[in-house]
């Protein structure tokens, strides 16, 4: 009897390891989403900065070409030069915004990805602790039984 006891309490220690361990990694990856939002803030932030940049370069371009158009037809080759110049620095910044765009949606993926890890965490940690419940359960049950046996055997002895 009182090994059948050891035996259920050595479970439940073990499974209130277990799920000790579990609740340390559920905080582990809620710090990976606190970051990994963090990250994405940033990026929006960086994708937010990079779209100003290209408006920036096309309002300069604008403005360049404004003023090629009212100077001297001499300067007509340092018109091509220039518009030439301002359709790098656009595609330069069409180039980072696209990449920072695909960098965001690299970390939105990750964000729903951390998601579903922490849903699967709480969702384990909800079946381990019903089964913890029910290990206690018959634990105390157990625990009851061998009190009662325990008793009917002391009466028997005392008669």
């Amino acid at each position: 009897r009182q090994v059948a006891f050891n035996e259920l309490h050595e479970r439940y220690t073990k499974l209130k390891e277990y799920y000790t361990v579990a609740d340390t990694k559920n905080v582990e990856l809620s710090q990976s989403i606190l970051q990994t939002n963090e990250l994405l803030k940033q990026s929006q932030d960086q994708c937010l900065k990079g779209e100003e940049r290209l408006k920036a370069a096309e309002a300069a371009k604008e403005n360049e070409i404004k003023q090629i158009r009212e100077a001297h037809q001499a300067d007509h080759d340092k018109l091509i030069s220039t518009m030439e110049q301002s359709k790098q620095q656009m595609q330069s910044a069409l180039e980072q915004l696209q990449e920072t765009q695909r960098q965001l949606a690299d970390k939105e993926s990750a964000v729903v990805q951390a998601n579903v890890r922490v849903q699967l965490g709480q969702q384990e940690a909800m079946e381990l602790r019903a089964k913890t419940e029910e290990w206690r359960v018959a634990c105390a049950t157990t625990q009851q039984q061998l009190k009662t046996k325990t008793a009917a055997h002391d009466a028997l002895e005392a008669r």
